[in-house]
């Protein structure tokens, strides 16, 4: 440690950017040192730590429940000028430490509208930014009342979540409550969310309408921004490829292909929303449906999407890692200037029932496809994605980068045809 250089605490946790990836791209101006609890599989655990310790000292914090606790107590001890995370899991316990600190941080309040999407809903009204109708649901008893002031057709999903975990479509009565049970399951069984019982939302279902040239993109777009220093920046807008059923994403292309006329309204939005939060320092994300009525926000979160630094990267050697990291130390927002290649993080589903994979490509063959750069969680032979749980379950996680769009739109079309699955002995109709 050098004295009078500005000092970095990172909470590192098992979801977004790799610290094998983030690590290097880290300011080399601040001096590190990383708090982290176990996660995963044991020898994933161990590679994790074996790459932190790589990058700095380590604090590992054996029980989960006293991370948030053990991040303050370090951050106080070691003096550190600013906390920071990448992951989901972890990003809003670290800005709660940096606020009791008294280091750059959101509000209270705007911290929990980055994560409690009816906060969330409740800060856009305020601020003025049109919201679908849109009700709380703690118990059973909830759905009929929620679903008379919200109406058909309506999404249900947890009030806090991630990865398109327990989100519904809903056309009828009977089927909210089929959901809400079914939402009751999964969401207990997820280990992302430690069992936690849920608290759901249910609103009104925005209706999409086709902005993009190219029939292949979807009704909704999502937007990576930087907001620090009294600016908000922008990182990347991604034109999304179509759902799969039933609100599963099967990947994500930046820069935008919208025209720039709609490119602009929809940052304009993202903006407003932004604002209406009250968020000061943060990575957001905030996606965008495509409507009729211009754009809508589907939700807010408080992180960078979690393939988009390494997408941004890829695309114009945008050092997004970096530009988040200062932030927390009382840095500027600040985005890249372009991005002249286009990237991708593509992740074809399989159906939406039971399946056995029967087929699979493997690692080595998906790397080996031109344009591929990294590959995570191969659906093999024998295994049976849930689909249940949302983007969790999906058959491949493939980043690639290209000189065109076309190139990789073409390469999914061609991923979906590598795999193939029957239904088991009895799941049949």
């Amino acid at each position: 440690m050098t004295e009078g250089r500005r000092r970095l605490l990172l909470v590192d946790g098992a979801s977004g950017p790799a610290p094998e990836f983030y690590g290097p791209r880290l300011p080399p101006e601040l001096d590190l040192r990383v708090v982290v609890t176990p996660a995963g599989s044991a020898a994933a655990w161990a590679s994790r730590v074996r790459a932190l310790r790589a990058l700095a000292p380590v604090d590992v914090v054996d029980d989960p429940a006293c991370l948030e606790e053990a991040v303050e107590r370090v951050a106080r001890e070691w003096r550190a000028d600013g906390i920071a995370a990448f992951s989901e899991r972890v990003v809003h316990l670290a800005s709660a430490a940096a606020r009791r600190v008294g280091l750059p941080a959101n509000s209270e309040a705007a911290q929990r509208a980055l994560y409690d999407k009816e906060a969330q809903r409740l800060a856009m009204v305020r601020g003025g930014v049109p919201c679908p109708a849109f009700r709380r649901v703690e118990c059973a008893a909830d759905l009929e009342p929620a679903l008379r002031a919200v109406g058909l057709p309506a999404v249900l999903k947890p009030v806090t979540g991630m990865g398109s975990l327990a989100v519904f479509r809903v056309d009828s009565p009977e089927e909210l409550r089929r959901a809400y049970d079914e939402g009751m399951v999964q969401y207990g069984r997820d280990s992302r969310v430690a069992g936690r019982r849920p608290s759901f939302l249910l609103e009104r279902e925005l209706i999409g309408q086709r902005w993009h040239p190219d029939p292949r993109v979807g009704d909704y777009v999502a937007v990576d921004s930087l907001v620090g220093g009294g600016r908000i920046a922008h990182a990347a807008m991604q034109d999304k490829l179509p759902l799969a059923h039933p609100y599963r994403e099967t990947g994500h292309i930046l820069p935008s292909t919208l025209p720039a006329g709609r490119r602009r309204e929809v940052l304009e939005m993202t903006e407003r929303c932004i604002r209406s939060l009250g968020v000061t320092v943060a990575a957001v994300q905030v996606e965008i449906k495509l409507t009729a009525d211009g754009p809508r926000v589907l939700e807010v979160n408080g992180r960078c999407g979690g393939a988009i630094p390494n997408m941004t990267y890829a695309a114009g050697g945008y050092n997004q890692v970096a530009a988040i990291a200062r932030l927390f130390v009382g840095g500027v927002a600040e985005g890249p200037a372009e991005l002249p290649r286009f990237a991708a993080y593509l992740t074809p589903q399989a159906p939406a029932e039971r399946v056995r994979i029967e087929r699979s490509p493997g690692l080595e063959r998906l790397l080996a496809i031109p344009g591929v750069i990294a590959v995570d969680s191969v659906a093999e032979v024998g295994s049976e994605p849930d689909w249940r749980s949302g983007t969790s379950a999906n058959l491949a996680r493939v980043e690639a980068a290209a000189d065109t769009w076309e190139e990789l739109v073409r390469m999914y079309e061609d991923l979906t045809g590598l795999w193939s699955w029957s239904v088991p002995e009895g799941e049949a109709g």
